[in-house]
Parts: structure tokens; C-alpha cells; sequence
């Protein structure tokens, strides 16, 4: 019943309980329908960049709630891109000061 109210609307994560808040595919499920479900997402899994990025895949508007050291870091947002080309408007400012960081997220780009 709530991955069918979470796939109708990602916001129900937060009626969802603990266990199933804790269930990585459930939450990037709820993630992908919608990335207003950022905020209902456990403080475990805005350490994990495996999960980051796959949130990333998803929805990338998620990468605009992740930490500002994490949007600078050069790798992890290469990483992002990979993912869904739409990550770059993620990224933190001084990165896309860079030519060759732009370029690089073009070859990785989808």
C-alpha cells in the first residue's frame, strides 16, 4: 500500500515507517517520482555516495539538497553526470569554472 502511494507521490515517504524509510530501493523509488521526498530521507543515506548517485539516476534535481563539499567534489560529480547528463546543473560553481572538468563531463555525459 505506501510503495503504491509513493509511486503516485514520492512525498509519502514520510508516512512511510521506519523500516521501510530504511529500505534503499523504496526510497529511491519515492525519490524518482519526486524530489520534493528529499527532506524524508534518513541522514544515513546522505552519506553514501553509492546511494547519492543512484539518487542522482533517479532524479538528478536530488544532487541540489546534497552537502556543498560533496557538489565540489570533481570525481563524485564526473560520477553524477555519468548518470543522468542533467547532474551538471548540479554542480558547485567553481567546477564549472573548469574547461577541462566541462569537457570531461561531456565525455561522460548519457
Amino acid at each position: 500500500l505506501v510503495l503504491a502511494a509513493i509511486q503516485n507521490d514520492g512525498t509519502a515517504l514520510r508516512y512511510a515507517g521506519e523500516f521501510m524509510r530504511q529500505d534503499r530501493r523504496f526510497v529511491l523509488e519515492a525519490l524518482r517520482q519526486n524530489a520534493m521526498a528529499l527532506p524524508y530521507v534518513p541522514e544515513e543515506f546522505w552519506q553514501d555516495r553509492s546511494f547519492l548517485l543512484a539518487a542522482a539516476h533517479r532524479n538528478p534535481e536530488a544532487l541540489l539538497q546534497v552537502d556543498e563539499a560533496l557538489r565540489k567534489d570533481r570525481n563524485f560529480m564526473l560520477a553524477a553526470v555519468g548518470e543522468r547528463g542533467e547532474a551538471l546543473a548540479s554542480c558547485a560553481s567553481v567546477l564549472l569554472e573548469h574547461q577541462d572538468f566541462l569537457l570531461q563531463a561531456i565525455e561522460v555525459s548519457p
